[in-house]
């Protein structure tokens, strides 16, 4: 993701100006914030061989299906039922948004700010797992199919040999997809709980932070420190660069590890704010 340095276009402050952006010394520690995220993932990971075998083995089946009755063109009807899948994502997602939404309270307490940790939306946590967990299941069908159709592209062997190559071929891909797909909807849950906690206390200015990331774009380092708007204004300008989770801009999409950092009015940090036109 490296794309050489990108040094932001901030001009150089007067005495009674403030920065254009935070330096990342302004910044709390999100280590915690990281670690509760790093032991969830690994939890789903681990969990995932258990999850997708009823997946694995409903494709199976379906191909040999078709193969015994000689249908290629049937492989264009894979299908599978991700219900437990989007259930299992989620209990995930709501865990990890409610101790985010602790992560941003603790923030606010020690900018002598009290704000109770915040109840994330769970509609949005449902819709988001359902929409990892289709990902997840289609990514297994169309997989599925190509190993089907290089098979059976072949002088077709009898005895249900395509089926089983299929399911030779699911069982042994990685988990850098199930990561992919699952730590972005991890990080999402976790900019939900901290916004929802945001969203009850005073005022607070929002600031792009991308310290987690482990590889940052060029886009990420641009962004970072800025100031994306503040939570009392109905327009939300923060929805046009953390819409859903990391950063919109992200070369790593869903990699982005990028979150929002709250300064609050009245708190000991209330000097850090910036009363001027939002990043983008």
């Amino acid at each position: 993701m490296d794309e050489g340095d990108v040094t932001p276009d901030v001009p150089t402050p007067g005495p009674d100006d403030p920065p254009g952006y935070l330096p990342p010394e302004a910044f709390g520690s999100l280590s915690g914030l990281q670690s509760d995220y790093e032991d969830v993932l690994a939890a789903l990971l681990d969990d995932w061989p258990v999850m997708v075998a009823p997946l694995i083995d409903s494709i199976t089946s379906q191909v040999e299906t078709a193969e015994s009755g000689g249908d290629l063109l049937a492989i264009e009807g894979l299908a599978v039922v991700t219900t437990d899948l989007a259930a299992w994502a989620q209990d995930a997602s709501e865990s990890l948004a409610q101790s985010a939404a602790e992560h941003a309270s603790a923030e606010a307490a020690e900018q002598n700010v009290e704000i109770a940790p915040g109840l994330p939306d769970r509609p949005l946590l449902a819709t988001a797992a359902q929409l990892s967990a289709a990902t997840l299941g289609s990514g297994l069908v169309l997989s599925a199919a190509r190993e089907a159709v290089r098979w059976w592209g072949r002088r077709r062997p009898a005895g249900g040999v395509v089926a089983e190559r299929v399911r030779e071929h699911l069982e042994s891909l990685t988990t850098a997809q199930p990561e992919y797909v699952l730590g972005g909807m991890l990080t999402g849950a976790q900019r939900d709980g901290r916004m929802a906690t945001a969203r009850g206390g005073p005022a607070a200015a929002l600031y792009a932070n991308e310290v987690l990331d482990t590889n940052t774009c060029k886009y990420c380092r641009a962004v970072d420190g800025r100031w994306l708007g503040n939570s009392d204004d109905p327009l939300e300008p923060w929805l046009k660069t953390y819409p859903v989770r990391g950063y919109v801009e992200c070369l790593g999409r869903d990699r982005c590890r990028g979150q929002i950092v709250y300064v609050w009015r009245g708190g000991t940090d209330w000097t850090k704010w910036i009363e001027k036109e939002s990043w983008r």
